[in-house]
């Protein structure tokens, strides 16, 4: 189950990454989840696609505290059949009032991410759209702390970072030395920061750095699932040890990603 769930996050996150410039950032958690409220509706060889596509069935219990949802936003001329299960379906206006529309989807999406993500279509987004019938969303918020917090006395506010193609940018660094799991192979480092479970039940969940030993890009290209799953394994073997990690304080606000040619990639027809 794990390579299979890799292997769709992975084949997605490959092709996002070739056809966009810059960083980028996506949920395949969020992603899965508005496929599967799809496949609710789907009949005769698209719901055979979207069976098939090799998205992650396995259900790890976690404590980590991640507010996720769902909703499809249809136009108010039209009555769908049936609700997804896990899925609210709101009536806007699609069709005629695309301001009013847009509005309220992103008052949603503001909602469900607790004000961490102020809004993700505009009424130019809908009106481009040859039959505005239904929108589907989903909203996904992460809220952790670090098992092991960075002192903000010791962040360097004008720190460098080498960027792609030997550029380099100064940015806030935080430094953190305590014991790790820490990971190397041929062409990467990689270390585990676990966040804090509180006594909440379930698996504690981390943060996983890969740091790649030469073009990042490439490295991207090279990410198999079972490359993956070695990095995975190698830090849940390693012992933690003392090392002195540096984290740039950043935040990342990806533009809105077309999914047509990833999810072609993964075997769906996007018609």
């Amino acid at each position: 189950a794990e390579l299979r769930s890799d292997a769709f996050s992975l084949d997605v996150f490959r092709t996002l990454v070739q056809e966009n410039a810059g960083n980028v950032t996506f949920s395949p958690a969020g992603l899965e989840s508005l496929l599967r409220v799809l496949q609710h509706g789907a009949r005769g060889e698209t719901a055979a696609e979207l069976a098939a596509l090799p998205m992650g069935d396995a259900g790890v219990p976690s404590c980590m505290q991640v507010a996720q949802a769902a909703a499809l936003f249809a136009d108010e001329q039209f009555k769908l059949k049936s609700a997804p299960e896990g899925a609210a379906v709101i009536p806007v206006p699609l069709a005629g009032a695309t301001d009013e529309a847009a509005e309220r989807i992103n008052d949603w999406v503001q909602e469900k991410t607790r004000g961490m993500i102020p809004g993700v279509i505009t009424p130019a987004d809908l009106q481009q759209v040859p039959l505005r019938c239904l929108v589907a969303v989903s909203a996904l918020a992460l809220e952790e702390k670090w098992l092991r917090p960075f002192d903000p006395e010791k962040t360097v506010l004008n720190a460098p970072f080498f960027c792609e193609k030997a550029k380099q940018a100064t940015v806030p660094m935080m430094y953190r030395e305590a014991a790790f799991r820490h990971a190397e192979g041929e062409d990467w480092h990689a270390v585990a920061l676990f966040y804090r479970t509180d006594g909440r039940p379930g698996n504690p969940g981390c943060f996983l750095a890969v740091m790649p030993q030469g073009n990042a890009r490439d490295f991207v290209a090279g990410l198999t699932p079972e490359k993956f799953s070695s990095i995975r394994r190698a830090l849940a073997t390693a012992e933690p040890r003392e090392i002195c990690i540096g984290l740039p304080r950043f935040e990342q606000l990806t533009p809105v990603l077309k999914l047509t040619g990833a999810l072609q990639s993964c075997g769906l027809r996007c018609r």
